[in-house]
């Protein structure tokens, strides 16, 4: 997979800002440049509909563009996800749990290989400890 280049995106006033119409006539309209997406391709390698052949994105993106993404109720958004992860861990077995920690783990230690240093694995022991001591101070119930 080729990387892409840096996209630069002119922020065009729209025609719903009017204060931003005017004063952008004579002056030269900012830019905004957005790094390049890695996960623009589908995985059989094919480009998704956000990246153009030359991995740039095309399309006019005003301020009121910018504005409207920035303010949409993300809200419905992260409940959406957080039902998703329940329902998707509610699935899993105890080797599916396993196999996924595992995987966060190796994905840890490949961001940061020095993880987890001595203090971060003494304040988890801490952790455990005071966990298994808690546990204990529960009272059984008879079966």
């Amino acid at each position: 997979m080729r990387a892409f280049a840096a996209v630069t995106l002119q922020i065009l006033p729209s025609a719903f800002d009017a204060d931003a119409a005017d004063s952008a006539v004579g002056a030269e309209a900012p830019e905004v440049v957005v790094p390049p997406d890695p996960h623009s391709r589908w995985a059989d390698g094919r480009l998704s509909p956000a990246g153009a052949a030359d991995g740039c994105y095309h399309a006019v993106v005003t301020r009121a563009d910018i504005l409207a993404f920035a303010r949409r109720d993300w809200s419905c958004l992260e409940e959406a996800k957080a039902q998703y992860w329940l329902e998707y861990k509610a699935g899993l077995t105890p080797t599916d749990a396993l196999a996924f920690s595992d995987q966060l783990r190796r994905h840890a230690r490949q961001l940061r290989p020095d993880w987890p240093d001595e203090g971060v694995r003494i304040d988890d022991l801490l952790g455990h400890a005071r966990v298994a001591e808690a546990l204990r101070a529960v009272p059984s119930r008879p079966r």
